[in-house]
């Protein structure tokens, strides 16, 4: 990463002026952040619809309890959202700080990276296994162990959410091995270490505000929505197509924002704790002592009388 090449100012924020920064990169760079969201955005929602409609083909969840089947639709929602704002963060990744980007090259980054996300996000936190417990009871209309998986499946998103925030960013932009390797002495689980210990109540502390945060961007863009829908249509709210698609897209608009946040975070983080504010001063000061040297010598070099000034003189 080439600290002097970069569209923000590396330096060191407070959390209220990275959640500004936040809104005003996404109204300013819209188009960029929409377009490698919807890369992920499009297929999960598709893929969650149909998924939900396979499992429950007759509805049943909308008669029997509809809230449990759009808390379903959340926990989906934020177990993917790791895998799915992937395009959104390699975006951010080579943006941020100049690099040219296409869509091949995300697309290549995010097949390099998808396994050890998988591996992350799967198997170390659990997900795979509470997202499968809960598509089981959601096929076989098990309102009990529907419930246990949920909100055991929540806990552990929250947890990690507010403990070890930063793993998506280490993976994409630092590019460790799971395991140790000769070449590579840290690995992703070492750096998560290092890099969240340094600052735990600070994390812990932001992770809270960018909840919050969703909470408010959420009920902001599910009340547009559900008013824009009565206002082109004047019919009432079908529960089924109404989770899947325009609650599902709050949603997902609320975890484009919390991305972005917590990319700032995480860059906030290494300037506090590898000094790339201090780095860049000096970095300045070198060049600023070394464009005076070079203009001493310059002026040295001007002052010096040439062989023919210095004969002329004695004829």
């Amino acid at each position: 990463m080439d600290l002097v090449n970069t569209d923000v100012e590396i330096r060191e924020r407070s959390l209220p002026q990275r959640i500004d920064m936040t809104l005003r990169f996404i109204a300013t760079r819209a188009p960029g952040v929409f377009l490698y969201s919807a890369l992920g955005v499009v297929p999960a929602m598709i893929g969650n619809a149909l998924l939900l409609w396979a499992l429950d083909p007759f509805a049943a969840w909308n008669n029997l309890s509809w809230l449990w089947n759009w808390a379903l639709i959340t926990y989906l929602i934020w177990v993917e959202s790791p895998l799915v704002m992937a395009p959104l963060v390699v975006f951010l990744g080579t943006s941020l700080f100049r690099q040219p980007i296409s869509l091949r090259f995300a697309v290549r980054e995010i097949w390099r990276n998808t396994g050890r996300q998988l591996f992350v996000h799967g198997v170390v936190r659990t997900h795979l296994l509470w997202s499968g417990l809960a598509l089981l009871s959601y096929a076989t209309l098990t309102e009990g162990l529907l419930a246990f998986s949920l909100t055991l499946g929540a806990m552990f998103v929250m947890v990690f959410w507010c403990f070890r925030p930063y793993v998506d960013q280490i993976i994409y932009l630092e590019r460790l091995p799971l395991v140790f390797k000769s070449e590579h002495p840290m690995t992703v689980g070492k750096r998560s270490s290092m890099l969240h210990g340094s600052d735990s109540g600070g994390v812990m502390l932001e992770s809270i505000t960018n909840f919050l945060l969703a909470f408010v961007v959420f009920f902001a863009t599910y009340g547009l929505l559900l008013w824009g829908y009565y206002w082109l249509t004047f019919n009432t709210v079908t529960q089924g197509w109404f989770g899947s698609t325009l609650f599902a897209l709050a949603l997902w608009f609320t975890m484009i924002v919390g991305t972005v946040l917590r990319f700032f975070s995480y860059l906030d983080s290494r300037i506090r704790s590898e000094g790339w504010e201090l780095e860049l001063r000096l970095r300045r000061e070198a060049d600023l002592q070394a464009r005076a040297g070079v203009g001493q010598s310059k002026l040295a070099v001007a002052q010096v009388p040439t062989a023919a000034t210095a004969g002329g003189g004695q004829r």
